[in-house]
């Protein structure tokens, strides 16, 4: 339970509403590609950002919901165009009691893929 309490707490420490895309913590994820990954899209991208959802996962199954965060948000930044990652993240923020957050990404991953069935 205390684990669950410093997430909360940590969680009532992020701004109000995290844009669609961007990363969380002081880095700026974006500047350190070579290209605008809002206009294109890589194969190698594509394989990254797979990679931090998979870390995502895990960490959520874990009860970590901030660096699930972290990883959601990462993997939203290299392919913003999947919807999943969306609806991961916003699970996320569900689970951190941030709801305008949790209906943002909950729309952008309509919006991706309106087909989007949860299993």
């Amino acid at each position: 339970m205390e684990k669950l309490n410093s997430t909360q707490e940590v969680a009532d420490d992020l701004p109000f509403l995290i844009p669609i895309g961007e990363s969380l913590g002081k880095e700026n994820f974006m500047k350190t590609h070579e290209h605008d990954h809002k206009k294109s899209s890589c194969v190698g991208c594509n394989n990254i950002a797979t990679k931090y959802k998979e870390l995502g996962n895990q960490a959520f199954n874990d009860g970590d919901f901030i660096i699930a965060l972290e990883h959601y948000s990462k993997a939203i930044a290299l392919n913003p165009k999947e919807s999943v990652f969306y609806s991961n993240r916003a699970i996320v923020y569900l689970k951190l009691n941030r709801y305008q957050e949790c209906i943002t990404d909950c729309t952008a991953s309509i919006d991706r893929k309106p087909s989007f069935k949860v299993r």
